[in-house]
């Protein structure tokens, strides 16, 4: 998933758009989205009409998309207040995403976040939770007993976040899923932050592992090679970042590499030769999308601003 179109898909649901006065229905197979138009509407009025749709009650999987303000730097307080606020309604509601946004609405650095507590704390029943921007992104002390997957995407993801999940108590976590970004648009965490997830102290049942989009993806590629972590996954992604040969060959050189069902290299810098090794793991290896650079100064990673 990148940042050129909405998502089609969350949560294992197709993605429908909500419009006033449109029923709600088949809530197995949609998750439904909450947006405005750009430059017009009101979000919290379009989600209060959505809260008074019978049906709404069963309603698993909810996506938000753009609200008022948010290119200026409206910040989603509001949005998050009144999602934690219906909690009463929600009652179903096991899936979240806030900010399903193309950067032809809002650059993803340009998005502020703000406290998620508060969504954590409303919806214990929650199974999966993404978030889009880490400009004054907190998720708190975050406990809880039923998340199994967590995802933040930015374009440059600061150290306090990557603490906040290092330090988090997340016994059903199978999915992680950091957009690290790069340094000029906020990521400012250090490799040992990265420790508690890569060591395979924490998330004892994670079965997918992704580090993307990052500048710092060589010398992380170079410590997950040596990582107990990857005996247990099933999903190794790196993708949308700046791995070379160095950190390729380091991947390859783990026996532990091959016992992954997926490993996903996607938009990165390497030799043919380093491809051709990676296609003969006999595991599913996408290397698409792949940049020739070898010099790490005129490497970037896929989404930053």
């Amino acid at each position: 998933m990148t940042i050129n179109s909405c998502m089609s898909e969350f949560a294992g649901r197709r993605v429908q758009t909500w419009k006033p006065g449109q029923k709600i229905s088949d809530v197995q197979n949609i998750a439904f989205k909450v947006g405005i138009e750009p430059d017009e509407g009101d979000w919290s009025e379009i989600f209060s009409g959505f809260l008074e749709t019978p049906g709404v009650e069963k309603v698993q999987a909810l996506v938000v998309g753009a609200w008022e303000d948010m290119v200026e730097g409206g910040v989603c307080d509001a949005v998050v207040e009144e999602i934690a606020d219906a909690a009463a309604k929600l009652t179903k509601l096991e899936a979240l995403f806030l900010a399903d946004v193309t950067f032809e609405e809002c650059e993803i650095s340009w998005i502020v976040q703000t406290d998620m507590s508060p969504i954590f704390t409303a919806y214990p029943q929650l199974k999966v939770f993404g978030v889009r921007g880490g400009s004054e992104l907190d998720l708190g002390d975050l406990e809880h007993e039923n998340l199994e997957v967590l995802i933040v995407e930015t374009g440059g993801l600061d150290e306090s976040v990557v603490k906040q999940v290092g330090k988090s108590r997340l016994p059903k976590l199978r999915h992680l899923e950091l957009w690290l970004g790069d340094g000029g648009y906020g990521a400012s965490f250090e490799l040992e932050d990265l420790r508690p997830f890569i060591s395979g102290e924490k998330f004892p049942n994670l079965k997918y592992l992704g580090l993307r989009n990052s500048e710092e993806a060589d010398a992380i590629a170079k410590l997950l090679a040596e990582s107990p972590v990857l005996s247990r996954l099933e999903v190794l992604d790196l993708s949308l970042g700046t791995i070379g040969d160095e950190g390729g060959e380091a991947l390859l050189a783990s026996p532990e590499i091959k016992k992954l069902k997926k490993l996903n290299l996607r938009h990165n810098y390497f030799s043919e030769a380093v491809i051709k090794q990676f296609s003969a793991l006999g595991i599913e290896v996408d290397t698409s999308e792949n940049e020739r650079s070898a010099k790490q100064d005129d490497r970037y990673v896929s989404v930053s601003e």
